[in-house]
């Protein structure tokens, strides 16, 4: 498989962290473990669907567009044959200039484009599997992007909780967050949760976590991931180990041994000096 991540139109590099491309022949690869980062996706399968691994092991194939909504738990999925699938990965808070709603009625859900965006979201696919090449299904999806974002506006206040948070790689607590922006803590967290679709502090949990592989991205033994778990903010191991059983339902050495190439792209350091860039 090969993964490519596009820059984003200027208008909308506040809101999307990027374009991802992800391609190739998947028939025979082993299921992709996919964690927690705190950024909702809006992901096309132009190729074959993926399909999604319960718990049990149990596949559900995957709508051919849709909404991935703030994770909490690992997400196993499975490639397909013939792959061209396409990714808007916006940045936490980001996605509320795009979707209608209170962003929390998301989390935990991967839930069909057209069951979001309506008749538009089907307008919407259409166009984006008309394209011709590559470099047409990108111009179209940042024009409609374009054309979405012009109609809707963010809570300015949990956008900018949010951008505070990541730029604190998630050490900040809420009543921080709540004294810069001038309100009480509750009004902040009811306001953080509709406009980013999760808790404060879940969601600086989540960014320790996913800056903890940009501290150790290569890893393998415990003495370098507990060196580094205190960098990132952990107490000690077994503040580490809680949340990677919670996030990734593995250990930090075992989860490395299984990564496949595409879970791998997603906790590199270069893609998270993406997601901490603000």
């Amino acid at each position: 498989m090969r993964y490519t991540v596009m820059t984003p139109a200027p208008p909308l590099g506040g809101q999307v962290e990027c374009f991802w491309r992800l391609e190739g022949r998947g028939a025979g690869l082993p299921p992709e473990t996919i964690v927690p980062d705190g950024c909702m996706e809006i992901v096309l399968h132009c190729g074959d669907r993926f399909d999604r691994l319960g718990e049990r092991g149990q596949a559900e194939r995957q709508p051919a567009a849709f909404v991935v909504g703030q994770m909490t738990r690992p997400l196993v999925v499975r490639p397909a044959a013939r792959i061209e699938t396409w990714g808007i990965r916006f940045r936490p808070g980001g996605a509320a200039a795009f979707l209608d709603g209170g962003l929390q009625e998301l989390t935990g859900h991967v839930v069909a484009l057209e069951t979001v965006w309506g008749a538009e979201g089907r307008r919407w696919v259409e166009r984006i599997g008309e394209a011709r090449d590559p470099k047409e299904r990108r111009r179209r999806i940042e024009a409609m992007l374009l054309e979405r974002l012009r109609h809707r506006a963010v809570d300015p206040i949990a956008h900018a909780a949010a951008r505070s948070l990541v730029a604190a790689r998630g050490r900040l607590r809420v009543a921080a967050l709540a004294s810069e922006a001038g309100i009480g803590m509750r009004q902040l967290e009811r306001r953080f949760l509709r406009g980013v679709g999760l808790p404060p502090r879940l969601l600086g949990r989540i960014l320790r976590f996913q800056h903890l592989f940009r501290l150790a991205p290569d890893a393998a033994t415990p003495a370098t991931w507990a060196d580094r778990a205190l960098d990132a903010g952990y107490y000690d191991q077994a503040h580490l180990l809680r949340d990677f059983r919670e996030f990734a339902g593995s250990t930090p050495p075992r989860f490395l041994a299984e990564q496949g190439e595409f879970s791998r792209a997603l906790t590199s350091r270069d893609r998270l000096d993406h997601l901490f860039t603000v």
